[in-house]
């Protein structure tokens, strides 16, 4: 049974952003305020998903919504539910973007301070492969942040592909890791972000010369969870910055999110 019905449960409001930032600490020692490796978990039938390295210790919660009327497709919260403070919300960017960005890219929202607009940063879609109408294996997706700190700071742009390849074998492996390790051994592709910008050689590395700077895929046999994530290389270290964290966690939902609706959809149009 899918998460998604198509009798969609009220918003709960998820437009209306408090003007703060959520500020959490992250006993993982990870980027920003996420640990390094972490998975989503579903608890029971409900329609709020969790972000914890275990199940019973949740630090952030996913919530979809409708997305009509202007409203957010995805919200992200600092805490165990939708009445905890929002980090991020993922919306349908305007018009102006046009084209293939605007059909299938995202706009990520992130509430400002107080008395500040918000800030966005917009999600792009890339053709890879004339003709395609598969999510996964023809579409990339790009945006650039800026990262770093101080006067180090700068805007750098990155991109998640989807891939079968040797950055999720990689992280299948575990290497020393056996959470990680159990939790992947189930999938077989994922996503993975990499750094365009980076000055660091990767030609020996799994992605043919790229940094890939985190990875996600589906634990699609497991019946509570159902995503696994993790930072990799740079993106583990912190120094991309916080903004950089909290835009790949929330866009690699965004993904992760437009997936299942896809699924649903699939599944409604063959039950029909």
């Amino acid at each position: 049974m899918s998460h998604y019905d198509s009798r969609l449960p009220p918003e709960g409001r998820p437009g209306s952003m408090p003007p703060q930032r959520a500020q959490l600490g992250n006993p993982s020692g990870g980027p920003g305020n996420f640990p390094q490796k972490w998975h989503l978990y579903q608890p029971g039938w409900t329609r709020q998903f969790k972000i914890g390295e275990r199940q019973d210790a949740p630090l952030f919660a996913v919530v979809p919504h409708t997305g009509w009327f202007g409203r957010p497709r995805l919200t992200l919260h600092a805490g165990e539910g939708k009445k905890s403070d929002v980090v991020a919300a993922v919306k349908k960017p305007p018009p102006s973007l046009g084209g293939l960005a605007n059909r299938h890219g995202f706009r990520i929202v992130f509430p400002g301070e107080e008395g500040m607009p918000e800030d966005v940063v917009d999600v792009k879609a890339c053709l890879l492969s004339v003709g395609a109408a598969a999510l996964r294996q023809h579409r990339s997706y790009r945006f650039t942040v800026k990262v770093g700190s101080g006067w180090e700071r700068r805007a750098e742009t990155f991109e998640w592909r989807y891939t079968h390849g040797k950055t999720v074998r990689v992280l299948r492996e575990g290497r020393g890791d056996g959470g990680l390790r159990k939790a992947m051994n189930r999938i077989e592709g994922g996503w993975e972000l990499v750094r365009l910008d980076s000055e660091v050689d990767f030609s020996q590395g799994p992605s043919g010369g790229e940094e890939v700077v985190a990875v996600w895929g589906e634990a699609s046999v497991s019946l509570h969870k159902k995503a696994s994530f993790a930072f990799l290389n740079s993106g583990a270290t912190g120094r991309l910055g916080n903004r950089f964290a909290n835009v790949a966690v929330i866009s690699g939902m965004a993904l992760w999110d437009e997936e299942q609706r896809q699924r649903h959809q699939r599944q409604a149009t063959a039950a029909a």
